[in-house]
């Protein structure tokens, strides 16, 4: 189920946050950024990670502004089998190949296996740069 919560940090499962950006699964969204569920809000509002990400964790971001550019922040997940899916093509590791990317579909999925994790993940969205003049 997914709910509804404008202007507020959602963590959990079945949460929304800032108006039409929809949040399933454990990952935490806070100013247009996407942290794995292992991030928590330290005493003066950032995002820090705390320990490693879940085994077996899956979250959905759907309905991103359209043509949303990605920047990574942070990146460390187990190589090859945990993953973030922008646009049909999965990023794991070091996640070399999403900063920069143009989520066009509006969606980012995360899943973790069930063996190793990491460090986790912080990636943010904002409108894409307009196209370079000839």
């Amino acid at each position: 189920e997914d709910v509804s919560v404008n202007g507020a940090a959602v963590t959990g499962s079945g949460a929304a946050v800032a108006g039409s950006v929809i949040v399933s699964g454990p990952c935490v969204v806070d100013n247009d950024c996407l942290y794995s569920d292992n991030y928590q809000r330290t005493t003066e509002g950032e995002y820090e990670p705390v320990g490693e990400y879940s085994n077996s964790g899956y979250c959905l971001v759907k309905n991103l502004p359209a043509a949303s550019f990605l920047t990574v922040h942070a990146f460390h997940t187990e190589t090859m089998y945990d993953f973030i899916t922008v646009d049909g093509r999965m990023f794991s590791g070091n996640g070399l190949g999403l900063n920069g990317r143009v989520a066009k579909a509006g969606t980012i999925a995360w899943h973790s296996s069930r063996l190793r994790t990491g460090a986790g993940f912080k990636i943010c969205w904002s409108p894409a740069p307009p196209p370079s003049p000839p």
